[in-house]
């Protein structure tokens, strides 16, 4: 595993943690299952694809395939692909491990994971 790759996984690792916290502050039951979406960033039109069929054999259901500009006018793409799940398995380490080293596979980069907590609470 590259430094890089490492470095994203444990910036990941802090974020739950703050998500789990937050969860538990506002007695977030983290154990029902709910659509959970998450999102991948990379600078490669055919990387995006080719990812996007990947998430899809998984299982997940692709919601999108699309250029985004960034904070600094430059242009990623973004995936995005959805699955039912828990709160707690969505933040786990263990599957923002897999989606990391899935996203390097593919010269992207696993961003983050989100969800309608509102319904559920």
């Amino acid at each position: 595993m590259n430094a890089d790759v490492k470095k994203i996984i444990e910036e990941h690792e802090e974020q739950n943690k703050r998500i789990m916290k937050q969860c538990a502050d506002e007695h977030i039951d983290i154990d029902s299952v709910r659509f959970i979406e998450h999102q991948f960033l990379m600078k490669e039109h055919r990387d995006a694809v080719s990812l996007a069929k990947e998430l899809y054999g998984l299982g997940y259901l692709v919601l999108s395939i699309a250029p985004m500009q960034m904070e600094d006018g430059s242009e990623v793409w973004n995936v995005g692909g959805g699955m039912d799940r828990s709160l707690k398995e969505a933040a786990s380490n263990k599957l923002s491990t897999e989606l990391v080293m899935l996203a390097a596979k593919f010269n992207a980069r696993y961003d983050s994971f989100g969800t309608d907590i509102g319904a559920h609470a």
